[in-house]
């Protein structure tokens, strides 16, 4: 042999030719894209799960309230009734409507209830703001009447009446429940 010629590596001889030392047929390699796959396969699960997760307790659990789950309303001359109840909790009842009742027609029927806490309603049921509601009790600008004691046990159906005719109904844990 000459010094500039090339020399054949046979694999007989125990040595591996330079391009599979690091090349992409190594062991190293392939546990590399082994790891790669791995890695976007729990990412694409874990992603996967996450949004089934998040549609369930964002719509999963609810469905749409008819007038027939109205009960109790009835004295607020119910006009534009909009409503969600929750299949697995009473508490995720939340009802829009307008109130064509005078206030003292309905004060005369109904209660004023001393502790109304609307709850948090769904981002897509964008008529029940809770926030604005809780509001409005605080400041008096809105009244919460009791419109029925143990809707279920321990559970109050409470609505609260804008002076403009805006109203709006909830569930509400009772004192049976509250520490």
């Amino acid at each position: 042999m000459t010094g500039g010629s090339l020399q054949k590596v046979s694999p007989t001889n125990g040595s591996a030719p330079p391009f599979a030392v690091n090349g992409a047929g190594s062991k190293r390699e392939r546990s590399r894209l082994a790891g790669r796959i791995a890695t976007a396969l729990l990412l694409g699960v874990s992603a996967a799960t996450g949004l089934f997760l998040w549609y369930v307790v964002n719509y999963g659990h609810y469905e749409t309230a008819g007038i027939s789950e109205a009960t109790g309303l009835e004295e607020f001359g119910i006009r534009e009734f909009t409503a969600i109840k929750g299949k697995a909790s009473p508490l995720k009842f939340k009802a829009c409507f307008s109130a064509s009742a005078s206030s003292e027609a309905i004060s005369s029927h109904y209660s004023v209830y001393e502790y109304p806490v609307p709850l948090v309603a769904p981002g897509w049921f964008d008529c029940f703001d809770a926030a604005k509601i809780g509001k409005a009790l605080e400041s008096g600008e809105a009244q919460a009447y009791l419109v029925q004691d143990n809707v279920r046990d321990g559970i109050d159906r409470v609505a609260a009446v804008f002076p403009d005719g805006r109203a709006f109904a909830w569930h509400q844990v009772n004192n049976k429940f509250r520490r």
